[in-house]
């Protein structure tokens, strides 16, 4: 899978755990503020305004919740921050928990995290005089959602796990499925997708069995998106289509929109494309009545990587500004939608903007601390250099990256390693240098190895999982699941003995295939020098005389004197050494127009001006090559012979000749050395 559809998804996953989990408190302590519940909003400004202190703390708490369901987040998070000030007295810890709470809560919605962790710390006080564990329980998994949505991703882990065995030791684990989806997508975000499932697969089996609909739906998506990334179609398009029909069961719309636009994933994983548009056309439609910017950002996301994949990087890069700029009207992390873009800017060679996107994104990464992107990103602007014929720069950043990479246990990226080394047998081999060409292939084809054995080892960690959950209701299916695993493992063995052959023998094909073939090209050029080096010893403007010879016809007797007149001039004056020399500057010179001369030049001579002009030059160059006393380097022999830029004078000279200048002179040094010993 590629970078950019690996950050699609990724995107997909933090918005999807951002927008769904939770709903604000109602009825968390037993104290009386829904006095005012379902009362217009000008009622209750009016009460909040103006009335006394109860009145305005009970509107205060109303107004607060009406305004967070409209997702109107931080107006709720004033007006909760406004009520709690007005909040005096003894015996009030109930009623300040609750607004403190609420207004944390409201405030991480808004992505205002850090202000959100400082009232949940607060809250905590209010709690001191209360033994009340379940209560502790909701509280840690709030801050631990909070500081996931902010990617304090260690500090999320340590307070959800405590949720967890809060929940589990008052027997309420009707908890667990939220906190279980959270703790997958933090394990998710550490590329350990045999935890991530675990968690998955606990969450999902929990809320089947206590009835809670939207956090098992939420479960088969993640294990959806987790098989995806995996490359396990079959149990990604099982989860999915299981998460579709509850969605629409219970009417769950952004449940409906996630699976939509994951299944397209899918139908775009198998080239597929003009389906997964259908689909995320469809979740679009849907998404139109809820008016959420998270979703808008999710389609749009979604339909830039589809568009990527079918090579329109117009549209996509269009989606993917659109994206951003919605992104940072909510606050939210750009980084992946940024490095996205770089890829395709690369892609359509604007390399400038490229590089602007890669520095933006490079800063947030290294807030995070995120090793793997921040690889990603020098891979990518090795691909620059490499565009940019920096073929020295690029191959000493990708060393150095994967140098780094290597000796940091904790940057798993195996994926850019795999692109450093094929990169690098690539600048090899265009270098000819066959030793290092090899080896970085073979490093390249072994970690393509290694991937293959870890998803033989994925699969049976799956199974595994899926055995320790069904263990929680049936002892008796358990241990028959785990003999089935024992002897899948036999056969698995098996399996992967036949695989790795069958990839050594692949591996040794392809090296001695490549080896061949520089080997032929080598050959093959050695020839053609040879041949360039007799062709440098023929008589000039021979083969045109000879043209000139066999014309007998009277209609071309104007042509052919035209033509008698060319070379003659060429031959006493060489006026093809000019650089500025032109079609009319030599019809004038032979006193005809450049009609004329064209026109004689393509009858006689099957060819036009430019071409000709370029033939003569290079045969003076090879002459010149052909020399070994010749003391001129290649750019100024190209210079000599007429022509203004090296790179026109090597592509001219190859087009002719077979060769490149470099090749014909290193031949032609060889040979002289060899008589000369």
């Amino acid at each position: 899978m590629n970078q950019f559809a690996k950050y699609a998804l990724l995107t997909i996953i933090l918005i999807f755990n951002s927008v769904s989990s939770k709903c604000i408190i109602t009825n968390r302590v037993d104290v009386q503020l829904d006095l005012y519940k379902n009362k217009s909003l000008q009622f209750l400004q009016d009460k909040f305004d103006n009335g006394d202190a109860n009145q305005k703390i009970m509107a205060g708490y109303e107004l607060g919740r009406q305004y967070f369901i409209k997702s109107e987040y931080s107006k709720a998070a004033q007006v909760f921050e406004k009520t709690s000030k007005m909040v005096n007295g003894d015996n009030k810890d109930d009623v300040k928990y609750r607004l403190h709470v609420n207004c944390g809560i409201s405030l991480s919605k808004a992505s205002n995290f850090s202000l959100a962790i400082k009232y949940f710390m607060e809250s905590k006080h209010y709690l001191k005089t209360k033994e009340n564990p379940v209560e502790h329980a909701m509280l840690a998994k709030d801050i631990g959602e909070t500081f996931y949505n902010w990617s304090k991703f260690d500090s999320a882990a340590i307070y959800l796990r405590s949720a967890e065995a809060l929940f589990q030791s008052t027997k309420n684990e009707s908890y667990l499925p939220e906190v279980y989806n959270l703790l997958g997508a933090i394990a998710h975000t550490f590329h350990k997708p045999e935890v991530s499932i675990s968690y998955y697969i606990k969450a999902k089996a929990l809320a089947e069995r206590y009835k809670v609909d939207r956090e098992q739906i939420n479960a088969l998506i993640n294990l959806g998106i987790e098989y995806t990334i995996g490359m396990h179609f079959d149990l990604a398009a099982q989860s999915l289509n299981k998460a579709l029909f509850l969605s629409r069961s219970h009417q769950y719309k952004k449940g409906e929109i996630f699976a939509l636009n994951q299944i397209a994933t899918l139908f775009a994983q198998k080239n597929d494309n003009a389906t997964a548009l259908g689909f995320i056309k469809k979740s679009d439609s849907i998404a139109a009545s809820l008016h959420e910017i998270d979703l808008k950002i999710l389609i749009k996301s979604n339909s830039a990587t589809v568009y990527k994949l079918m090579k329109q990087f117009d549209k996509a890069t269009d989606l993917l500004i659109e994206t951003l700029n919605l992104q940072k009207t909510k606050a939210l992390k750009t980084a992946s939608t940024e490095l996205a873009l770089a890829e395709i800017y690369i892609q359509m060679n604007k390399l400038d903007l490229s590089m602007k996107y890669l520095e933006s994104c490079k800063n947030q990464f290294e807030a995070n601390n995120d090793k793997e992107s921040l690889s990603n990103i020098e891979f990518l602007k090795a691909e620059i250099l490499i565009k940019q014929k920096k073929a020295i720069e690029a191959e000493e950043l990708l060393l150095d990256l994967a140098s780094k990479i290597n000796r940091d246990k904790s940057n798993k990226n195996l994926e850019t390693l795999k692109g450093i080394y094929l990169r690098l047998s690539e600048l090899y081999q265009s270098k000819k240098n066959t030793e290092k060409t090899v080896t970085y292939y073979k490093a390249y084809h072994s970690i393509w190895m290694e991937d293959m054995e870890r998803s033989y080892n994925f699969e049976l960690a799956k199974i595994q999982n899926e055995s320790d959950i069904n263990k929680l209701t049936n002892e008796n299916n358990f241990l028959n699941l785990q003999n089935k695993t024992k002897t899948d493992e036999i056969e698995f063995q098996k399996k992967k003995e036949f695989f790795f052959i069958c990839l050594t023998l692949m591996g040794f094909i392809v090296f001695f295939s490549l080896l061949k073939l520089y080997f032929d090209k080598n050959r093959l050029n050695t020839e053609l020098a040879r041949r360039n080096i007799e062709l440098s010893k023929y008589i000039p403007f021979q083969e045109e005389k000879d043209a000139l010879a066999v014309i007998k016809t009277d209609d071309l007797g104007k042509s052919k004197e035209i033509i008698e007149d060319l070379i003659a001039l060429f031959e006493n004056k060489q006026v093809y050494f000019d650089s500025e020399i032109s079609l009319n500057e030599v019809a004038n010179q032979l006193k005809t127009n450049r009609t004329y001369l064209s026109k004689a030049i393509h009858e006689i001579l099957h060819t036009n001006f430019n071409a000709l002009l370029n033939k003569y030059r290079i045969e003076e160059a090879r002459k010149m090559l052909a020399d070994p006393y010749q003391k001129q380097s290649i750019e100024g022999i190209s210079r000599t012979v007429g022509f203004n830029s090296k790179s026109t004078f090597n592509t001219a000279f190859k087009s002719i000749t077979g060769i490149t200048p470099s090749m014909l002179r290193e031949e032609v040094l060889k040979e002289f050395n060899s008589k000369s010993e």
